[in-house]
């Protein structure tokens, strides 16, 4: 179950599902091959229960807000930009959840950040790369321009989306 709590105008899942199943509560429910899609489109919708199987990812947008403290894992992401790195060392400064956390970067042009970026990681984000929890995904210009659409991502990109997978399965 993917939960998106981005304003409907700046959601990235819009286009992702392969099949709408209709709203309920203030959220348009999708499915993605077997993957449940919930994207908030009222502003004060309270997330649907939960059917208790599987994992549950919370895609909390550009919010800074702390993390929910039962959270098994906590993927935290920005774009590959020096604004984007910095709210990302914000966010992983802020007390919360004691959750682990993986960082991941995307967008990123080639294989390493760019030496500007590198150079503007804060002590939060210089321990997660050199622990192993800083993930690099590349850029993918089709994306760019279309964003997800229901069909199956670039090879590159699940390959660059692994560690983060597999992350996850080692939590559970």
């Amino acid at each position: 179950r993917l939960v998106e709590f981005t304003a409907s105008g700046f959601s990235g899942l819009a286009g992702a599902s392969t099949a709408e199943l209709g709203d309920d509560a203030g959220w348009s429910v999708g499915d993605r091959r077997g993957l449940r899609l919930e994207r908030r489109h009222h502003p004060a919708a309270r997330p649907l229960a939960s059917d208790g199987g599987g994992w549950e990812v919370w895609d909390l947008g550009t919010r800074i807000d702390p993390a929910p403290v039962d959270a098994v894992g906590l993927v935290v992401v920005a774009g590959c930009s020096s604004p984007g790195v910095r709210r990302l060392e914000a966010l992983l400064d802020q007390p919360g959840s004691t959750a682990p956390v993986l960082t991941v970067i995307t967008g990123v042009p080639g294989r390493r950040l760019p030496r500007p970026l590198r150079g503007a990681l804060g002590p939060r984000l210089r321990a997660a790369a050199s622990e192993g929890r800083l993930v690099l995904v590349p850029e993918c210009p089709a994306l760019r321009i279309a964003g997800i659409t229901g069909d199956p991502l670039p090879r590159r990109l699940r390959t660059a989306v692994e560690p983060i997978v597999s992350w996850l399965e080692d939590l559970s």
